[in-house]
């Protein structure tokens, strides 16, 4: 994968990861008692694997949970898969 190409599809990833990120930021202010604006400040520095923890934990917190783990699972996976690429700057994308 040639340099300029790498960079063109990091920008896209990233970009689509924050809009998935802070929409589950609105959900979770949404979910949460309280004031809207105020729980959304208390998200707004989080990244997307802290987030994905705090809505599960919220999600299983009463009985009417959204019972689907492989959706958590999927964010989790994102999230070191990131780590993996970006972080760690995996050789096998040059």
């Amino acid at each position: 994968m040639y340099r300029n190409q790498f960079k063109l599809i990091h920008s896209e990833l990233i970009q689509q990861v924050q809009c998935v990120e802070y929409n589950l930021k609105i959900i979770y202010a949404a979910m949460c008692e309280g004031n809207f604006n105020n729980n959304l400040k208390f998200v707004e520095k989080m990244n997307l694997g802290k987030i994905a923890r705090e809505l599960e934990e919220l999600d299983n917190s009463d009985e009417l949970h959204y019972d689907e783990y492989r959706t958590y699972d999927l964010f989790r996976k994102t999230e070191e898969l990131l780590v993996e690429m970006f972080i760690r700057k995996s050789p096998k994308l040059f």
